[in-house]
C-alpha cells in the first residue's frame, strides 16, 4: 500500500530517531536513513535538499530547546522558579538519548548547521536568564557564570548515567539524578541566599546612616556587626 507524505516524513523522522539514540548524529547519512526507514533514497531526496536539511527539521520538529523553559511559570524572578527551570533541564537531558547525542555531536562538529542549534538553545537560555540579571546586579554573584557552570554539569553528567561513576558519585539511574538536583538546589540557594544578604546590608546601611542603633539593625537584618558597612 502506498504510503502517504505524511507516513514518508514520520518513518524518515523515526529512522533518525533511532538511528542517533544508537550511533549519534555522526552517523547519519542517507543511505542508512533510507535502509533504516524502508524509503528510496531519491524519495527522501525530493523531500529534503540534504543530509543538513533533513538533521534541521528533525532538531525543529522535536524542539528540543525552545519548550525547556515555559513562559507561563509563576513569579518568574524567584529562586523556586530558577530551581524548577534547572530541574525541567536535568529532567530532559537525564531521559532524552537524543538530547545527549546532539551535544556530543555538536562538540565534534562545529559546522554551521551544529552553530545554528547551539545559537538556538544560547537564545532560549538568555531569554530565561534576563529575567534575573537585574535583581543580581549588585550582588557577589554572576548568575549567568553560575548557570554555564550548573548547565553545562547537567549536560556533561547525563552522558555518564548508564556508564560510571564521577567523582566518586554514582551517576547509574535515578540515583545519581537524585543527588545532582538535590545539590543543583543547594547552589542555587547559596546564589540567592548572597543576593538576599547584599540587601540586607543595604538595608543595614541606610539605617545606621539614618541615627538606628547598631544592636537594633543586628536584630531587625540577622547581620553581625562586622557585616554591617558604615558610609
Amino acid at each position: 500500500m502506498r504510503r502517504s507524505n505524511q507516513e514518508i516524513r514520520k518513518s524518515i523522522f523515526d529512522a533518525v530517531s533511532k538511528i542517533v539514540k544508537e550511533h549519534g548524529f555522526s552517523k547519519l547519512s542517507i543511505p542508512l536513513i533510507s535502509e533504516e526507514s524502508g524509503v528510496q533514497p531519491n524519495v527522501i531526496s525530493r523531500r529534503f535538499n540534504n543530509l543538513d536539511d533533513i538533521i534541521e527539521q528533525y532538531v525543529e520538529r522535536f524542539d528540543f530547546w525552545l519548550t525547556y523553559f515555559p513562559e507561563d511559570r509563576k513569579s518568574p524572578n524567584t529562586r523556586v522558579a530558577f530551581q524548577n527551570s534547572l530541574e525541567d533541564i536535568l529532567d530532559i537531558a537525564w531521559k532524552k538519548r537524543e538530547i545527549q547525542r546532539l551535544l556530543s555531536w555538536e562538540l565534534a562538529d562545529r559546522s554551521s548547521l551544529t552553530m545554528a542549534v547551539t545559537q538556538r538553545r544560547e537564545e532560549a537560555l538568555d531569554n530565561l536568564l534576563s529575567n534575573y540579571d537585574k535583581f543580581f546586579n549588585g550582588s557577589s554573584i554572576d548568575l549567568r557564570a553560575v548557570s554555564s557552570i550548573l548547565i553545562s554539569s547537567i549536560y556533561y553528567l547525563s552522558g555518564f548515567q548508564d556508564k560510571s561513576t564521577f567523582c566518586g558519585v554514582n551517576m547509574k539511574g535515578p540515583e545519581g539524578n537524585l543527588i545532582v538536583s538535590d545539590t543543583l538546589k543547594k547552589i542555587v540557594n547559596w546564589a540567592f541566599d548572597d543576593l538576599e544578604k547584599v540587601k540586607e546590608k543595604e538595608m543595614a546601611r541606610k539605617l545606621l546612616n539614618k541615627g538606628y542603633p547598631i544592636e537594633d539593625i543586628m536584630e531587625i537584618t540577622g547581620l553581625y556587626e562586622n557585616e554591617i558597612e558604615r558610609e
